[in-house]
């Protein structure tokens, strides 16, 4: 099989720009990855370095995610849940609860996000 090269942005900035885009605040997102805001802001900003482009327009409260932000969160969102659905097909039943935790984000259906501008 050949080996092909994958020009992929790091996990971590795409896990908190997920977690951003489908919670209606920065803080929410972070409580649902056991990190600070802060933590949140730097990995988005870190994305949007690598991208090259605002995926999430900072300038209101609350944030939104701006018209880049919306495209890609469609393109990654089906790729994300994959990865999810593929990790917890492979672990068995006891290591079922530590993954939940890590990816808790990715499985969650989008119920408020930074579109909607709900608190």
């Amino acid at each position: 099989m050949a080996e092909r090269k994958l020009s992929l942005p790091p996990f971590a900035a795409l896990r908190a720009f997920y977690a951003a885009a489908t919670h209606a605040r920065f803080r929410d997102a972070a409580d649902s990855l056991g990190v600070t805001d802060s933590a949140i802001s730097h990995q988005v900003k870190r994305l949007e370095g690598y991208l090259r482009v605002a995926l999430i327009d900072r300038s209101g409260a609350p944030a939104r995610l701006t018209d880049a932000g919306r495209r890609y969160l469609a393109r990654i969102e089906p790729a994300l849940l994959r990865i999810h659905a593929a990790t917890e097909a492979m672990l068995p039943a006891a290591g079922r609860s530590t993954v939940n935790k890590v990816l808790r984000c990715v499985a969650r259906s989008p119920r408020k996000s930074l579109d909607s501008g709900t608190p």
